[in-house]
């Protein structure tokens, strides 16, 4: 399949483009150095919108497939470190920035950016907190067979403010959303496809294959009316996100020093894969 060679669009935003029938362009997302959604990183995936949109649109563009940038994990979630930071220095405003840019571009992937494309996550890594947000904002999603899903955020006293409530639940109900939320477990990827999470499971380094052969079988096709009713309006999202912002300001120093001794695993991981 002849492409284009990779392109870095932003600094937290790589792309690739497959010019065969149907076109699909290749989003990948996050940092190599990073296991988690940094404020830079996020900042990064809104200052790329524009230039997405316009590859979609000049290249006619039928399906965005989102891969990770990191070679270890498909996204450990939010950024902990800066929320602890937001925390004790009373900081609201740089939290609020944040969480906004967060929902601002999961709308986008839930949108299609604004245009007709479907957008499908290949999962190769851990999905979890936002990370699991960002696949769930997604038409489908796709995981290969090792991967792990999780809403870690119960552990310290809050919950997924990114989205988790509204893709979930249009995807399962409002009660198994409630279930999956506030087990804080870790599920396989077999078990979110039993939930009607996870649309499709392939074998580990096997997805983009997977992806293209449901593609010329038509798989992803799906009715207007199934399409329209998984969107969720951008106001939804940011009432949901005040709520968590209020919840972070008043989490306790034990769930402080818990998300400080993630932070610390998650450096010490990325710091021994260098």
């Amino acid at each position: 399949m002849a492409n284009i060679r990779r392109e870095k669009i932003s600094v937290s935003v790589e792309m690739e483009i497959f010019y065969d029938r149907p076109r699909m362009l290749i989003l990948y997302l996050g940092s190599r150095e990073e296991m988690y959604y940094s404020y830079d990183t996020i900042s990064g995936f809104c200052e790329a919108v524009p230039v997405v949109k316009k590859m979609v649109e000049d290249y006619h563009i039928t399906f965005i497939v989102i891969r990770s940038i990191n070679a270890t994990v498909w996204n450990m979630g939010g950024d902990l470190e800066l929320f602890v930071e937001c925390q004790r220095t009373h900081n609201i405003a740089l939290l609020r920035d944040y969480a906004y840019k967060c929902v601002e571009f999961v709308s986008q992937l839930n949108k299609g950016f604004g245009t007709d494309v479907q957008v499908i996550s290949l999962v190769e890594g851990n999905a979890y907190g936002g990370g699991f947000e960002c696949a769930l904002a997604t038409e489908f999603i796709i995981s290969e067979n090792q991967a792990l899903f999780s809403f870690p955020e119960v552990l310290f006293s809050t919950f997924p403010g990114m989205g988790a409530y509204s893709f979930l639940t249009r995807r399962i109900g409002h009660s198994n959303a409630q279930d999956i939320i506030n087990s804080g477990k870790r599920w396989s990827a077999t078990e979110m496809k039993n939930y009607g999470i996870v649309d499709g499971i392939c074998e580990k380094g096997k997805g983009l294959e997977y992806i293209e052969n449901l593609i010329e079988r038509n798989a992803f096709l799906s009715p207007e009316f199934s399409r329209i009713c998984r969107k969720v309006n951008i106001g939804e999202l940011k009432e949901i996100v005040d709520i968590w912002m209020r919840k972070v300001m008043e989490i306790k120093e034990e769930d402080i020093k818990l998300m400080e001794r993630i932070v610390a695993a998650q450096k010490q991981k990325m710091g021994n894969r260098v």
